[in-house]
C-alpha cells in the first residue's frame, strides 16, 4: 500500500509539473508543488563598507564586511566599483571574504583628485548565490592634500605648528573644506 501511495503522489507531481508548462497553475497550487524537490530559503545578508581617507596620489585600502544574521560570511565574492568621486571612471575590483567576512583591496587615488569628501563614492555589492540573498552598501572617500616636498635654499628654523617664511619660486596650493 505504501508503494501505491508513493506512485500516486509521483503521478500527481508529474501532472502538476506538466500542467505548469501549459500555464495551468491551479493543479500545482492545489498540491502545493511549484518545484520538484526541496528548495531552501536564502539567508539574508548585510554588507557594510568602511569609509576611507587618503591623500591625492596615495593608496587607500577599501574594505567591506559581509554578514548573515550578524555572523561573518566567508568565501564569497564582493564587487567594488567607484560611483563618481575621485576616480570618476567606474573602476573597481573584486575580492573574496575572509573568515571575518571582510573583503578588501587597494586603489590609488588619482593625483589630480580634488581634496574633499566624496559621499557614497565607493559601492560594494554581493550579488547572491544559492545560500545567501544579495546586498549592497556604499562608503565615503575623503581625499586630503597629497604629500608636499619643499626645497628651499638658505637656512631657516622650522617649528612644527608655526608659520615659517621661506623664499623661492613656484607655487603650491591645496585647500580642503568638509
Amino acid at each position: 500500500m505504501t508503494h501505491r501511495l508513493a506512485l500516486s503522489a509521483l503521478r500527481h507531481t508529474a501532472r502538476a509539473a506538466y500542467d505548469l508548462t501549459k500555464g495551468l497553475l491551479a493543479p500545482a497550487v492545489a498540491f502545493g508543488l511549484l518545484w520538484m524537490g526541496t528548495a531552501e530559503a536564502q539567508q539574508p545578508t548585510a554588507l557594510a563598507v568602511v569609509s576611507v581617507t587618503g591623500p591625492a596620489g596615495g593608496a587607500v585600502t577599501i574594505s567591506a564586511t559581509l554578514t548573515t544574521n550578524g555572523v561573518p560570511v566567508q568565501g564569497e565574492t564582493i564587487s567594488f566599483v567607484t560611483a563618481g568621486g575621485p576616480w570618476d571612471d567606474g573602476s573597481g575590483f573584486s575580492a573574496v571574504t575572509d573568515a571575518s567576512g571582510v573583503a578588501s583591496g587597494t586603489m590609488t587615488i588619482p593625483p589630480t583628485a580634488a581634496p574633499r569628501a566624496y559621499p557614497g563614492s565607493m559601492m560594494a555589492t554581493f550579488f547572491r548565490n544559492v545560500a545567501y540573498s544579495p546586498s549592497s552598501a556604499s562608503g565615503d572617500v575623503t581625499v586630503t592634500c597629497g604629500t608636499v616636498t619643499a626645497v628651499a635654499s638658505g637656512s631657516a628654523t622650522i617649528v612644527v605648528g608655526q608659520s615659517t617664511p621661506l623664499s623661492g619660486t613656484g607655487g603650491l596650493s591645496c585647500s580642503w573644506s568638509p
